[in-house]
């Protein structure tokens, strides 16, 4: 019944979903890395930047880099290492950053809602309450996010050119000593601008698709939680496939390539076309699918866990 997933979430100390959305998000990500790893290859494949002619010039192109094949690439030149596992820490970093607050922030704005309302919180409020976890969220995460693109995407620079780094603590201190502590922030408006969107979508759709079927479906839990997740995860990807190819573009460039995030969009849309906005769009839901089960499920789990435990 919806007063019973209301109260499931007054009942529910804040600080749980800082903790059980950082651990559930984690967790997810451990599974799902190395098809962000192909994605990211994926969106950067045939850019303004990447192909060059004898004489240097560059040719963009309208190829796709297919999936089967970008896998088959990676495990054969780069292994599993440092190859499909590239950034994972940096992967684990951007999670307990941005994530952990996205889920904490979203909470705690629609218990505000909540608590100034009667009953349950309208969608549209819950919407506007993960806008601004999200972006929030997403400006406290960009470092670990700067480091992420630049590790799973280093092996598709020239050797001399690569940026080697260790880990992402290794990453933040060699962009602060190398560059400058600005550049942690690179591609700042898209990470924020895809985080609001992702932050929108997947977790008020994934309340109230819960909420929905618990009113009028004797289903399962664990088959409410699959059903609203998959339902949050085809959502999140239609909306920020896009945002994601201009971000990844924008974190990889070399300085000059794009003048700013509307400068990428036009570029990849003339040389592109508009579908080249949703490269990757396959492994995105492939990545966002199994995340979204695997984030769910186990954010509910160390919920009940804390309640149960009464930490």
């Amino acid at each position: 019944s919806t007063n019973n997933s209301m109260s499931n979430e007054e009942r529910t100390p804040l600080y749980h979903r800082f903790i059980a959305g950082g651990i559930g998000d984690m967790t997810a990500a451990f599974f799902t890395h190395p098809i962000d790893v192909v994605k990211v290859r994926m969106q950067i494949f045939g850019e303004a930047s990447s192909v060059s002619a004898p004489d240097h010039r560059q040719i963009p192109t309208r190829k796709r880099l297919k999936f089967g094949s970008a896998i088959r690439n990676i495990l054969q030149k780069e292994g599993i290492r440092y190859g499909i596992y590239k950034g994972l820490t940096a992967s684990l970093l951007r999670q307990f950053l941005f994530s952990s607050n996205r889920h904490g922030g979203y909470g705690i704005l629609v218990q505000v809602f909540h608590n100034s309302g009667n009953g349950d919180v309208p969608y549209h409020l819950r919407f506007i309450s993960g806008i601004i976890a999200g972006a929030v969220a997403a400006m406290i995460g960009n470092p670990a996010d700067v480091v992420l693109v630049r590790m799973q995407s280093d092996n598709t620079l020239p050797i001399n050119q690569r940026r080697n780094y260790n880990n992402a603590f290794d990453g933040i201190y060699k962009i602060i000593k190398n560059e400058t502590w600005t550049h942690l922030w690179r591609g700042c408006g898209p990470t924020v601008f895809r985080a609001t969107l992702i932050t929108s979508t997947q977790l008020p759709i994934y309340d109230t698709v819960k909420i929905y079927l618990n009113k009028v479906t004797s289903f399962r839990p664990e088959l409410v939680t699959f059903i609203s997740s998959l339902a949050s995860a085809a959502a999140s990807s239609l909306v920020t496939s896009p945002v994601d190819v201009v971000k990844t573009r924008m974190m990889k460039m070399k300085d000059g390539v794009y003048k700013s995030s509307l400068d990428c969009v036009l570029k990849t849309i003339k040389v592109e076309g508009v579908l080249g906005l949703y490269k990757g769009l396959f492994p995105t839901f492939l990545r966002l699918a199994p995340h979204n089960i695997i984030l769910w499920q186990t954010m509910e789990l160390v919920s009940s866990l804390l309640r149960k435990y009464k930490v």
